[in-house]
């Protein structure tokens, strides 16, 4: 506690590593910086913490990553989660009606700051319940996905890659581009 800067500066691939009992709160900035790098090689559980995570740069997912209820995952100006379509990760957000899982930029309410939730290459088990998603759409997605901006983004279907998975429960506000984005027919299922 009472440190300048944040309670930790870690690799994307260290942020499952955290526990939910220890405090990273009381420091000059009040959030837990992820340096630019890859995701985990492996599956990875991202627990809630009495801080947020603030995500620096983009960061490419290379396999699947559950997100537990009532975290809040802050994203840095164009920064964001990406899969390639040749990867079949998944993202598991299942929050809770009081407990929602937060995806937001760091300056709040504020149109388009960060990139979004670009996954291409997804399989059947993404999941978005219960997710607050805000100001993402700041950079397009490229063309595989007709260089379009969105909060979210399941599929490639311009390269072939159909998306997968399930978005229920959730608000997304502030994108400057589309809230969500997939291709006619893809199995995509949003209530």
């Amino acid at each position: 506690t009472n440190n300048s800067l944040s309670s930790l500066s870690i690799s994307p691939a260290d942020m499952g590593a955290l526990d939910g009992t220890s405090t990273y709160l009381n420091n000059g900035q009040r959030y837990i910086e992820v340096r630019p790098g890859h995701g985990p090689n492996n599956s990875m559980t991202i627990n809630n913490l009495d801080a947020h995570f603030r995500i620096m740069d983009n960061i490419v997912l290379y396999n699947n990553l559950t997100i537990m209820p009532g975290t809040v995952i802050e994203f840095a100006a164009d920064a964001g989660f990406a899969s390639w379509f040749d990867q079949q990760v998944s993202i598991i957000a299942n929050g809770t009606p009081t407990s929602p899982i937060k995806f937001v930029g760091y300056l709040s309410n504020t149109k388009g700051l960060w990139r979004g939730l670009n996954l291409q290459g997804t399989n059947s088990q993404t999941t978005f319940n219960y997710c607050v998603i805000d100001g993402a759409g700041s950079i397009d997605f490229g063309s595989c996905v007709g260089y379009t901006k969105a909060a979210i983004n399941l599929g490639a279907t311009g390269c072939g890659y159909p998306g997968r998975g399930n978005i229920s429960n959730c608000t997304i506000s502030n994108s400057a581009g589309y809230a969500i984005t997939y291709g006619s027919g893809d199995p995509v299922t949003i209530s």
